[in-house]
């Protein structure tokens, strides 16, 4: 799927995942996708949220960015 990268369209898209996520969850959400960025098919922001609580609740606060980087360091090895 191609995406567009005007501002624009993207904030239009993105509208769901503004009122869809729990305050909190975004960065459990991000490593979520991160981790499953090659294979996982899921477009629906409920459906992320809920296959990502397990990252907001077993990583341990202030480790998801740590953890995306380093998810991000195998993405571009």
């Amino acid at each position: 799927m191609a995406l567009s990268t005007d501002p624009s369209v993207l904030a239009n898209q993105a509208r769901c995942f503004v009122s869809c996520l729990t305050p909190g969850s975004e960065l459990a959400v991000q490593t979520y996708a991160l981790a499953v960025l090659a294979g996982l098919d899921v477009t629906n922001p409920s459906d992320i949220a809920n296959q990502a609580r397990c990252f907001m609740q077993c990583i341990p606060p202030g480790s998801q960015l740590a953890v995306q980087n380093y998810l991000l360091s195998l993405l571009l090895a």
